[in-house]
Formats: structure tokens, C-alpha cells, sequence
């Protein structure tokens, strides 16, 4: 069975999971600087982490508060050979239902270009102009917590 967990990065054990899937991601396939993927703000985020049917931790993703009943979710990972699986969206989905219990309104996030129709199927919208940031097409996305669509998923 497929399973997510949220928990809050300070000092979780699980977060090495994350670090690893990251690392692979953004560091290895990306080419991300790794000073800039591991910015000092994961202590602060709600993560979530996506364990396959066998227990291998396969996706993860970050939450931060931005206030004014406003998060910002970002770092989302799945590991190549787990992509359009449903992974991903598993992992929004819960990252998001963690923002609406914790009073949230919208969600911001800074989407890769080429995911932008993965986000618009979750009801984002895209918010400004496209942008680059460590050599990769970003565009600002939103989306009000009442268009969300999908379950709720983390209880």
C-alpha cells in the first residue's frame, strides 16, 4: 500500500529520506547547486514524504508559511523511475490538505515550466510571469484553497 507521511523537519529522522530524494533530483538530475536546494529553511517547513508499495520512500515535498493564511509548497521530488505514477500528486495533495488544517487559504508555489499542466490539474493557476531561478524556467502559481481538488487526505 502506498503511504504518505507529513511531519515537521526539525530533527525528524525521516528527513534523510527526503535530503536522498532531493539530492538525486535537483542535485544529480537538475544540476542544482547543493547550497541552494538545502537553503536552511527545511527545520521551518512541514514535509511529506511518499513511500511506495514495498516501503521505499520514492517522493517528497516542503511546506512553509509565507502568513496571511498563505503557504508556499516547494522541493517536490519523485524520483525518476516513479514519475507519473501518482506519486507526485499524492504528495501536493496531502501537503496541501496540511496547509487547509492549519488555517490556510492559498497556496503559492514557483513551478518548474514544464510541470505547470501537473499543476493546473490540482487547480492552480498560473500567477505572474515565468522567471528563471538556478537555470530553470519557473512560472508563480496559486491556488485558493477552496478550488482544491482531489481528497482530503491527511488526517
Amino acid at each position: 500500500m502506498v503511504q504518505g507521511i507529513c511531519f515537521m523537519g526539525d530533527g525528524d529522522e525521516r528527513f534523510e529520506d527526503c535530503s536522498r530524494i532531493r539530492k538525486e533530483v535537483f542535485v544529480r538530475e537538475q544540476k542544482v547547486d547543493p547550497e541552494e536546494e538545502f537553503d536552511g529553511m527545511d527545520d521551518a517547513a512541514a514535509h511529506v514524504l511518499i513511500y511506495d508499495e514495498e516501503g521505499n520512500p520514492v517522493a517528497t515535498g516542503r511546506m512553509l508559511g509565507m502568513g496571511e493564511a498563505t503557504f508556499k509548497i516547494g522541493r517536490l521530488a519523485v524520483l525518476k523511475e516513479y514519475r507519473k505514477m501518482g506519486y507526485g500528486q499524492l504528495a501536493v495533495l496531502l501537503l496541501m490538505d496540511k496547509a487547509r488544517q492549519c488555517g490556510g487559504k492559498r497556496i503559492y508555489i514557483e513551478a518548474q515550466s514544464h510541470a505547470k499542466r501537473f499543476y493546473e490539474k490540482l487547480g492552480f493557476k498560473t500567477s505572474g510571469d515565468a522567471f528563471m531561478e538556478v537555470g530553470i524556467e519557473h512560472v508563480p502559481m496559486v491556488c485558493e484553497l477552496g478550488e482544491m481538488k482531489g481528497c482530503s487526505c491527511c488526517k
